[in-house]
């Protein structure tokens, strides 16, 4: 298809200009000219996005309430079970 050869998008549909210009930046023929991961991840459509990621706190056990053999102990336990 030519527009394929021509590295040429049609867009369907209402989409963001952020959204067309991220696309066609991974759609590059070249791929050198193509952006990185961390390109893509700070690219404008996707910083709400990552705003809203960094918001978010992933809760782990801490250290302390761990015994030496690495199991949880039973105070945790008693804990986790009133939740």
């Amino acid at each position: 298809d030519d527009q394929i050869m021509k590295a040429e998008v049609c867009f369907r549909g209402r989409l963001s200009h952020e959204v067309k210009d991220l696309i066609k930046k991974c759609l590059s023929i070249r791929p050198s000219d193509r952006p990185s991961l961390e390109d893509i991840l700070s690219h404008p459509w996707l910083a709400p996005a990552q705003l809203s990621v960094d918001k978010l706190a992933i809760r782990t056990p801490s250290n302390n309430n761990m015994s030496s053999t690495g199991s949880v102990d039973g105070e945790s336990m008693s804990s986790q079970e009133s939740i």
